[in-house]
């Protein structure tokens, strides 16, 4: 878990390195702060009942930050944008997938109740955080 985590959170670093690039300071998030105190939370609550409630936790993420990338790569493929950022986008969004494909193997069949019910919530707070990021 250690290690799948150090290299998850390279590569995360990495991306949001690449992002910031794109944008101007003044256009740049309100809510890094906030976002890394929920990551914490997201990672530390799921700790507490296993490695395979974890994988679970980090796969959820990483498929709604795929459906995420695949937003913004259909946006710039039918509207256009700035050169060379539809190509950082797609090797994002493959580092993603692949982050959530193995997560997913790691979990194994982990399926409960409360799992899903968590899951759920997961998913929910990115979309939340996600228009929040778009109104701020």
């Amino acid at each position: 878990m250690l290690a799948f985590a150090q290299s998850h959170r390279k590569t995360e670093a990495e991306h949001l390195a690449l992002i910031e690039q794109w944008l101007p300071p003044d256009r740049q998030s309100l809510l890094l702060g906030p976002w890394r105190l929920a990551g914490l939370l997201t990672g530390a609550l799921p700790a507490l009942f296993g490695r395979r409630a974890m994988y679970k936790t980090i796969a959820t993420v990483e498929t709604f930050v795929d459906k995420h990338y695949q937003q913004q790569v259909d946006y710039l493929m039918n509207l256009g944008g700035p050169e060379g950022l539809l190509p950082v986008l797609l090797r994002c969004q493959a580092d993603e997938q692949h982050h959530r494909d193995q997560a997913a193997a790691l979990g194994g069949d982990l399926s409960n109740r409360f799992i899903h019910m968590w899951c759920w919530t997961v998913s929910f707070g990115s979309k939340v955080a996600v228009a929040l990021a778009r109104r701020l």
